[in-house]
């Protein structure tokens, strides 16, 4: 079946993914500021392990802080990492 892998905020993972002036549900009907998924599925000989190692939690870290050059995010949106490990299923 699916997996998913849900952010840590201990690990200082952010728990949603737009900026704070769009996480705002009364005026964003575009995912109202939620986290958004990867979902990754595993087969009959395979099976899909989700992890988050420092280089893909950095990444996330970093797309969802102000740059220097703006003092915004980069994008209205930050982005999502992981790692998937695949494992024989028997």
């Amino acid at each position: 079946g699916f997996v998913a892998l849900d952010r840590n905020a201990l690990a200082g993972e952010p728990l949603v993914s737009r900026p704070p002036h769009k996480q705002n549900p009364e005026l964003n009907r575009s995912g109202k500021g939620k986290v958004d998924y990867i979902w990754v599925k595993s087969g009959d000989k395979v099976k899909a392990v989700l992890e988050r190692d420092e280089g893909s939690r950095s990444a996330i870290i970093l797309s969802h802080s102000a740059c220097t050059e703006t003092s915004q995010w980069p994008s209205d949106h930050g982005i999502e990492a992981l790692t998937v490990v695949l494992e024989n299923a028997s």
